[in-house]
């Protein structure tokens, strides 16, 4: 989890801005730098994860963007709330509403949970200039070799529920390969799960499993299970990894991971593991 800032200037979006986050020793958030004489064409804050000190800190560096006259642009890859999307309270409508009132002048946002918190930025009371990126445009680069779409050993991508099925499908489009669609079923009186399904696979060849978010990998664990397959031919995708319970466990059932550093992930990348830097994806959508 980070929050750091940068500023456009004439030579480039990359330059450390003059403002920093502080934190007085009663705990408020609070930002220097602000008497810095240099206005900038506009400022850039960059967070990951979902932490709530981050947040206000956030908050407060957009309010003295605004008196300094500046713009402001969000790059906040990893929507915190997003899957508390239904019930009570309803998590997501809350962090949007937090996040919209900050009155920035663009956000930037990559393969949210759903649209529920979307749409709530865009057309909540404090709308907001909302850019997402489609990770399919991720996928397609970094597992299909700088844009060969063919040079990959995949022969399907699997959605592992109903809600992975369109990031999957755009997945499996920019991969030149079929979509093969899982569900999971719950016991309904105790909301665990209780199982997996599955199309039928190929017999040979592997296959990429896409979704959005691994917290603790209980549902990718499962789905490995229930497919039956060996880490040599099932590898995984998540373009958001938390991982909560660490990589071991999920090592023994996919042959290789791919996430991005969308939620602040400081897990190194290894022979088997692979940490994707979004940072050059997102500013390129930067239009203010």
């Amino acid at each position: 989890m980070t929050l750091t800032f940068r500023t456009k200037t004439t030579q480039g979006w990359t330059i450390d801005s003059p403002l920093n986050a502080f934190t007085f020793p009663g705990g408020e958030a609070h930002i220097t730098g602000t008497d810095d004489k240099y206005i900038a064409e506009y400022q850039i804050a960059d967070l990951r994860g979902a932490d709530s000190h981050e947040l206000f800190q956030l908050a407060m560096w957009a309010d003295a963007c605004k008196r300094r006259y500046e713009k402001t642009v969000l790059i906040l890859p990893y929507l915190p709330g997003a899957r508390a999307d239904r019930g009570i309270p309803l998590g997501a409508r809350v962090y949007a509403d937090f996040i919209g009132g900050l009155h920035l002048d663009q956000i930037i946002t990559l393969d949210p949970h759903s649209w529920t918190m979307p749409n709530a930025l865009r057309f909540g009371p404090v709308p907001g200039y909302l850019s997402i990126f489609p990770v399919s445009r991720i996928i397609k680069r970094e597992l299909g070799d700088r844009g060969d779409v063919y040079n990959h050993p995949y022969v399907g991508v699997i959605a592992p529920d109903k809600g992975a099925v369109d990031r999957a499908q755009a997945a499996a489009k920019a991969l030149h390969v079929p979509l093969f669609k899982a569900e999971k079923h719950r016991d309904f009186e105790t909301g665990k799960l209780s199982g997996f399904t599955c199309e039928e696979l190929p017999e040979t060849g592997k296959l990429l499993l896409v979704d959005d978010i691994c917290d603790g990998g209980g549902t990718f664990i499962g789905l490995a299970e229930a497919t039956g397959l060996t880490d040599e031919r099932l590898d995984l995708w998540v373009t958001h990894g938390i991982f909560s319970q660490g990589l071991s466990t999920l090592r023994s059932y996919y042959g290789h991971i791919y996430t991005t550093d969308s939620w602040g992930t400081r897990l190194p990348s290894t022979d088997y593991f692979t940490v994707i830097p979004v940072l050059p994806y997102l500013t390129g959508e930067i239009n203010v």
